[in-house]
């Protein structure tokens, strides 16, 4: 049996080959439009572009601007060569630029055609937050005054038009000219955890980058707004869904997202009756983005260290799959999962947010469930003769949806994942040897 240290130093190398080797090479020989700029992100199972999806979202651009400038700032802290990363994040700034910021009203449009014409002109805040988020990680990475510039705005923006003065939080959906909006996912009338995590998120390296009291100070409303109101305090779960007041509102179906005869579709599947929806990987992704917004704060790594470990540990008892290994879906709040398929992104929260409460707490049971999420990425979900994970897998394993990227997938979740795993392990290892 190994003990916890032998088995992360064992673990290190095998994400390590994965990162350098696999991930990194995937994205940065594929996904830079070298036809209009911006990112492709449409691979089937092989790797191969899929030409007659090359919509450009602004969520998925900006998260490559992200990813591509996370990448290259992870090479040169190891003394890796990171030849092409910054050039291939300026790229995508320069079309972000170019085609989805509105020099007319301010913000950024939700999508264009591949090369660059507007064909969704409305302003989403979860894609706004997602703006901020890339841009500021760009900064970090390069230094150009661009990316701050752009991200403060998009955060003024916000404060002007997406605040609810009456019951605090964001509104989520908006017209062009940002009238607020009705739409079928996000919409003008109720809030999600979701977005409001991501915000959370964005502002987190904003008021890194910036050192701005307003950046920090509406940092920390969010993340009081996030613990008191949008946190269930019996079961530690998180909702995914509430009324412009915080109330939790049920919901009557969940969207899967499946790629059928050649085409990614979204399929809605009833629920019935109604329940509250959990996410297990938003659970276990806001769990060790709360420690990390605190650290960006100044507080300690146990700040939030009782919301993230109910965050936590409601996953590892209804989410986590102790035959096969893997997270599920979704669940119901004090009840079991609903839906076991495994999708790419839920493992890598899982990873991260699991091993962060490892180390802040070395309580075993987190290590082991990261040990179950890891072995099954590791076996069934990482493609690694072509380097990227695949999107959508059974309970055990078997593939459902191969591809290695679509409309919603990129390198963010994966590539992110690596890097901080490979981060805590070494937090962990140094701090065993010291």
């Amino acid at each position: 049996m190994l003990s916890p240290n032998d088995y992360l130093t064992g673990v290190r190398g095998e994400i390590w080959q994965h990162l350098v080797e696999e991930l990194i090479p995937f994205w940065h020989q594929r996904s830079v439009d070298r036809q209009f700029g911006g990112y492709l992100t449409e691979f089937d199972a092989e790797g191969q572009p899929i030409l007659e999806r090359t919509e450009k979202c602004l969520v998925m651009q900006a998260r490559m601007v992200w990813s591509f400038a996370r990448f290259s700032r992870f090479m040169a802290q190891y003394n890796l060569p990171n030849d092409g990363l910054l050039e291939a994040a300026c790229q995508g700034v320069d079309f972000l630029l170019a085609h989805l910021w509105d020099e007319q009203y301010g913000g950024w449009f939700w999508q264009s055609t591949r090369d660059g014409m507007v064909n969704q002109d409305n302003k989403v805040t979860y894609g706004q937050s997602f703006a901020i988020y890339g841009l500021s990680e760009y900064t970090l990475a390069t230094g150009d005054a661009r990316g701050l510039n752009y991200a403060s705005l998009t955060f003024d923006l916000l404060q002007r038009y997406g605040v609810d003065v009456v019951h605090g939080g964001y509104y989520e959906r908006f017209a062009r000219d940002w009238t607020p909006q009705s739409g079928d996912h996000f919409t003008h009338n109720r809030k999600s955890l979701n977005t409001h995590m991501h915000l959370m998120e964005a502002f987190t390296t904003l008021a890194q980058v910036s050192q701005q009291a307003v950046h920090a100070r509406r940092l920390q409303e969010m993340i009081e707004l996030i613990v008191t109101r949008m946190i269930e305090s019996d079961s530690g779960a998180g909702h995914d869904w509430f009324a412009l007041d915080f109330t939790p509102q049920l919901s009557d179906e969940v969207t899967l997202h499946w790629r059928i005869d050649g085409k990614t579709q979204e399929i809605a599947q009833p629920l019935n009756p109604p329940v509250f929806l959990n996410s297990y990987g938003h659970d276990v992704e806001l769990a060790w983005l709360l420690v990390r917004a605190g650290e960006v704060l100044g507080q300690p790594r146990d700040t939030y260290l009782d919301a993230a470990r109910g965050l936590a540990n409601n996953t590892l008892e209804h989410g986590l799959d102790r035959k096969y290994g893997g997270l599920y879906r979704d669940g119901q709040h004090h009840g079991p999962a609903l839906f076991k398929q495994k999708e790419w992104w839920q493992q890598a929260e899982a990873l991260i947010g699991l091993l962060d409460l490892y180390e802040i707490t070395d309580n075993v049971e987190y290590l082991e469930g990261f040990r179950l999420v890891w072995d099954f990425v590791n076996r069934y979900m990482i493609n690694h003769v072509v380097g990227e994970w695949r999107c959508l897998l059974a309970e055990d394993g078997q593939p459902i949806q191969a591809d290695l990227g679509h409309y919603w997938k990129g390198a963010y979740h994966t590539g992110r994942a690596m890097i901080e795993v490979l981060q805590r392990i070494d937090l962990i290892l140094d701090q065993s040897s010291s």
